[in-house]
């Protein structure tokens, strides 16, 4: 993942209000990225809604499913970003799936 592909992300989660940038205060070069309030609900109310279809998937000890875990976390919390605002923009429940 290039550093511009990064930028773009957090970007797009900036805008929905799920992360802000704060300055490192040891190192004025450095930009720290964390969860906002709502960032912190969001990951909360996805973690409730698709545990029930997801746990079996974390009791795996194999090694290849561990290491793609990140990436599997990123578009999920992607998706349900997405699903977010579609469900704002047309009044409709977030749906599991």
């Amino acid at each position: 993942m290039t550093s511009s592909t990064v930028t773009n992300r957090i970007d797009r989660m900036e805008a929905k209000g799920l992360v802000e940038r704060v300055r490192d205060p040891d190192d004025r070069r450095s930009v720290r990225v964390r969860l906002t309030v709502h960032g912190i609900d969001v990951v909360d109310r996805i973690f409730r809604s698709t545990w029930p279809t997801r746990r079996g998937c974390c009791r795996t000890t194999n090694p290849p499913t561990t290491r793609t875990s990140p990436g599997e976390l990123r578009r999920l919390l992607e998706d349900f970003g997405d699903r977010l605002d579609r469900g704002r923009a047309t009044g409709k429940p977030v749906e599991n799936g």
